[in-house]
This record gives structure tokens, C-alpha cells and sequence, in this order.
């Protein structure tokens, strides 16, 4: 048990919670300093790019805000109960901000990009370094989340499936002559 006031799990707390944004810092460096990247980049239909990222990461956001809802009204389930009870909210919440923030960022970093670059399309090299992490921040978070919810999915699955299989056990036990009389008779 760590004790309050102990760094090394605050060190691997923020570590484990946050490698997507330092795996991107370190992306974009090594891709700035090592010269990965030619000086100045021009991309062919430059706008056409950035438009289908803006609209990858909207989409993709607004399935996040679809998911979060969902979950919602999911509250009172055993699956959220047991997260709840274990701090899984926590992880949840994180999971869900890193990407949802870097690819707010990416978006508004793409209009950036949009405006300075107009009609020449030619990019520096550090440029395209911060556009390439910041997908990778994105992407890598969007995975996260990705196999987030398909542990999630299949524990709700489960539940609804030992549910299923409690009513087809009170169906079983019903005998074939009562199926068809009410109350009534």
C-alpha cells in the first residue's frame, strides 16, 4: 500500500494514465530533431487532408458523447455498479479525456494549419511533427477506449445473458397444461 505523500505511484499513476500524450511528445521530437522530416513538405490538396481529419475526429468525438450517454442510462446495471465500486469511473473518465481533448486540439490545430499554410500547402517540419503526434495522441486514445469498451460490452453481455437465462428457467418450470389457462379457470 502506498502511503500518502509517497511519489513513485503518483509517478506511475500519471505514467500509465498518460503515455499517449508522451508517446506523441516523443514522436514529435524525434521526428523534429532527427530530420525524419524534410524542411518544408508540400502536400498535394492539402485542404482535402485537413477536412477529412476534422471530420474523422468529430464523427468519432460525437461517438464518444454517444457512448458517455449511454452509459448513463446503463447506471443502475451490476456492470456500472462494479466499476463504480472499483473505481472504474476513474479509468473511464480518463480514458474518455485524453482523446476527446486531443482531438478537439487536432481540429483546431488542422484550422490553424488551414489558414497559414492557404493556397501554397507547403508545411515546416515542425509543423507536420505536432500534426502527426497529435494524431497519434488521438488514435492511440481512440484504441484505449476501443478495448475499454469490449470488456465493458462483454461484462453487460453477460449480465443480460445470465438474466436471459433466469426467465428461460422459470419458463422450463412451468408445466405444458398451465401455459395456456388464466386466472380465471
Amino acid at each position: 500500500m502506498a502511503k500518502k505523500g509517497d511519489t513513485w505511484p503518483n509517478l506511475f499513476y500519471w505514467l500509465v494514465n498518460l503515455y499517449p500524450v508522451y508517446l506523441g511528445i516523443l514522436v514529435a521530437w524525434v521526428l523534429s530533431h532527427f530530420n525524419v522530416i524534410p524542411e518544408q513538405l508540400k502536400i498535394e490538396r492539402f485542404d482535402t487532408v485537413i477536412s477529412s481529419i476534422i471530420s474523422v475526429c468529430i464523427m468519432t468525438i460525437g461517438f464518444f458523447f454517444t457512448i458517455i450517454t449511454i452509459f448513463i442510462t446503463l447506471f443502475e446495471r451490476k456492470v456500472m455498479k462494479f466499476l463504480m465500486e472499483h473505481r472504474g469511473h476513474e479509468l473511464l473518465t480518463q480514458y474518455f479525456l485524453v482523446p476527446i481533448l486531443a482531438g478537439g486540439i487536432l481540429i483546431f490545430y488542422c484550422f490553424y494549419l488551414g489558414i497559414i499554410t492557404g493556397a501554397s500547402s507547403l508545411l515546416s517540419q515542425n509543423s507536420v511533427a505536432v500534426l502527426i503526434a497529435l494524431g497519434l495522441i488521438f488514435t492511440v486514445g481512440v484504441s484505449r477506449i476501443g478495448t475499454c469498451l469490449l470488456v465493458i460490452l462483454r461484462l453487460i453481455a453477460n449480465e443480460f445473458r445470465s438474466e436471459a437465462s433466469i426467465e428461460s428457467d422459470k419458463v422450463t418450470r412451468i408445466k405444458p397444461e398451465d401455459l395456456f389457462q388464466t386466472e380465471n379457470e
